[in-house]
C-alpha cells in the first residue's frame, strides 16, 4: 500500500488555495457574459430552446417527406393497376 504524502507547510498551502481560487474566479469570469451566472444560464437555455426547435423542425420536415413520398408510391401503385386492369380488359 503507497504511503501518503508528507502534510505539506500551512503557508505552502494557503498560497496554493489562494491561487487556485483567483484562477478558477479567473476561469469563471471568462465563462459567464459579463461575469453574470444568471445570464450564462439564461444563454445556455436560449441555446438549448433553439436546438430543440431545429430538431422539431427537421423531424417535421422528414415526416412531410416521408408522407409525400408513400402518396406518390400509392398513386403510381393506382396508376400502374389501372393500365393493367385496361390494358388485361383491352385483350
Amino acid at each position: 500500500m503507497p504511503k501518503s504524502p508528507p502534510p505539506l507547510d500551512p503557508e505552502l498551502e494557503r498560497a496554493i488555495e489562494e491561487r487556485l481560487r483567483a484562477r478558477l474566479e479567473e476561469h469563471a469570469a471568462q465563462a459567464f457574459v459579463d461575469g453574470d451566472a444568471v445570464r450564462h444560464r439564461a444563454e445556455h437555455e436560449a441555446q438549448r430552446r433553439a436546438a430543440e426547435d431545429r430538431r422539431d423542425l427537421a423531424r417535421a420536415v422528414r415526416n412531410h417527406v416521408a408522407a409525400g413520398v408513400v402518396m406518390a408510391l400509392l398513386m403510381l401503385l393506382g396508376v400502374s393497376t389501372s393500365e393493367w386492369v385496361r390494358a388485361w380488359v383491352a385483350r
